[in-house]
């Protein structure tokens, strides 16, 4: 039996699993890459934490310099070996993914709306907002008076969708921590991401009960009259709550 938690804010995995006394050793793996393990006969430790970050460093006997990479997991296996059999447990960390296309977005027509079901699992385009749904959750697409794209987000009473617009963001497959906000300025050319973020209000701070995810542009065509049609794909954390892993 295995049990997963995000911790540290979302940015880590802990991975616990139940000791088989007959085990000679176990060893835990993110993707194809072994991570942790303990050789046959030494101490059996039957939890890890898979960092969501590494540190990284390159030099020489004059200099080093130093980085933070993100490693994320697509899967988290965990191998026990007895004599020359070994057993594996596998944790799919694939974020759920959902395609909305045919988004259209004017400087003079209203915000286009895109509805997030957690509960149902999907995601669709809206005429308008009900906010007393519970777990659900709706983006706003509009433009300004200037010509800027922006995204805010509407929720029930219980939750807050938060945005963050992946401007100078360095990673890709961790969302950020901080800097979400209710409403984002965004330019919309295909592969532009922006993140978000629902917080259990209850809570008000990362944890178990929140869920990340992502929108990615896949296709942005100009139809003249300050009016566009957009194309995206979501990307949501859904597997792990809280956790801040988006692997597609």
């Amino acid at each position: 039996m295995v049990s997963i938690t995000s911790i540290n804010g979302g940015r880590d995995l802990e991975v616990v699993w139940r000791n088989d006394r007959n085990a000679e050793g176990y060893y835990v793996a993110c993707d194809d890459q072994r991570l942790y393990g303990n050789e046959r006969g030494s101490y059996k430790d039957t939890f890890q934490v898979i960092s969501g970050t590494r540190r990284v460093c390159e030099g020489d006997s004059w200099s080093t310099t130093c980085r933070e990479e993100e490693r994320t997991c697509n899967y988290v296996s965990i191998t026990s070996y007895l004599k020359d059999e070994t057993y594996t447990t596998s944790i799919d960390l694939t974020s759920r993914v959902f395609t909305v296309n045919g988004i259209i977005v004017g400087r003079d027509s209203n915000p286009a709306w895109i509805k997030l079901d957690l509960s149902n699992k999907t995601a669709s385009l809206a005429s308008g907002v009900d906010t007393t749904l519970p777990n659900v959750v709706w983006f706003s697409f509009s433009i300004d008076s200037i010509g800027r794209w922006m995204v805010i987000g509407k929720d029930p009473s219980n939750l807050a969708l938060l945005i963050h617009d992946g401007y100078s963001y360095p990673y890709k497959y961790l969302a950020p921590g901080e800097g979400y906000n209710d409403v984002a300025v965004i330019s919309p050319r295909v592969g532009t991401r922006f993140f978000f973020w629902i917080n259990n209000k209850e809570n008000g701070t990362i944890d178990p009960s929140d869920y990340f995810g992502a929108v990615e542009f896949t296709g942005v065509q100009n139809l003249g009259g300050n009016t566009y049609k957009a194309d995206i794909v979501i990307y949501l954390q859904d597997r792990v709550r809280g956790l801040r892993w988006l692997r597609y």
